[in-house]
């Protein structure tokens, strides 16, 4: 099995203010595994100043243990993800493991979603993130969602205008369409409390991560008439076990390491009562077709329909 490694790079349209920093691109890792005439994709794409991981980190992960995968059967994702399954930052392991079950899928003929189990389903319901920190800018890339047909737009807040963004938001587009809101853990409990009760008025349909600890998540929680959602700290210790933190998860594929530990957590935070959507990093194509075909097969296991989980952006 041969392998190779290729830096890609993705200039946004729009700088996304966040939190965390401004983004202006996404760089990304894409990772190519072959064997006998057919090629598995993967992508290992962190945020540093979002996930405390680099993309040179990831890249001296992967040169480490691909030398290994090379000398493996490729026809079982299953043992080879295993073979490898050390302390990898997350991101290098959904590179692998997506690659992996792409390649054994491809070998067999199959779309990777009938490989893993799951069935072709049907649509899969996404939200818009609006970019725009600006109550204008953001009014008017809501009009134009809405009338592009999206349902459910996402808005970063924890910034110094959330009020009125919002608000421009919902004035813009009415009542028809959901906003959520994401704080990426910029408040405190105190500062969480004032602003959800702020925002209240402008009916967000929940908010995720307004604050970074699991125990001021549950605080918060009991206070507000906002739905708390799971963001960043979805893989710390508890976070899916009750007594639950908040109504809802939100579970990227790079934050989990792959596809199985994906499907996974999905399947455990559904049982414990939450609420589960996928979320991704803005990274490239690759994650999120691997992320939908993820969808496919959690769908499939607990017998759901499509439209109980949505992908976001």
């Amino acid at each position: 099995m041969k392998w190779a490694i290729e830096r890609r790079v993705y200039p946004l349209l729009r700088p996304l203010k966040a939190a965390h920093g401004i983004l202006r691109k996404r760089e990304t890792l894409l990772l190519r595994l072959e064997s006998d005439g057919q090629t598995g994709w993967g992508e290992a794409a962190p945020i540093e100043s979002y996930d405390g991981q680099s993309l040179e980190t990831c890249d001296s992960a992967l040169r480490t243990v691909l030398p290994i995968l090379a000398r493996l059967e490729p026809t079982d994702p299953d043992v080879l993800v295993r073979e490898l399954d050390r302390d990898l930052p997350s991101p290098a392991r959904a590179a692998i493991d997506t690659a992996a079950r792409d390649l054994s899928a491809r070998l067999n003929q199959q779309p990777l979603w009938h490989s893993l189990g799951g069935d072709s389903g049907g649509p899969v319901s996404c939200s818009a993130l609006i970019t725009s920190a600006d109550p204008i800018g953001a009014a008017e890339q809501a009009q134009a969602f809405a009338n592009a047909g999206f349902r459910t737009l996402k808005v970063k807040v924890g910034l110094t205008v959330d009020e009125a963004v919002v608000g421009a938001i919902r004035g813009a587009i009415g009542d028809s369409i959901e906003i959520r809101l994401d704080a990426n853990g910029a408040w405190s409990e105190r500062e969480a409390a004032a602003k959800l009760a702020q925002l209240s008025h402008f009916h967000p349909q929940l908010c995720e991560q307004p604050v970074a600890d699991l125990a001021a998540m549950r605080s918060i929680r009991s206070k507000s008439d906002v739905q708390i959602s799971i963001d960043e700290s979805a893989t710390d210790s508890g976070a899916l076990d009750a007594p639950l933190a908040a109504d809802a998860v939100c579970l990227k594929l790079q934050a989990w390491g792959g596809i199985d530990r994906l499907i996974a957590a999905a399947t455990k935070a559904r049982s414990a009562g939450l609420l589960v959507y996928l979320g991704s990093t803005l990274e490239g194509p690759i994650s999120i077709a691997a992320a939908l075909h993820a969808c496919s097969r959690w769908c499939s296991l607990l017998r759901l329909l499509y439209k109980q989980l949505a992908l976001v952006t």
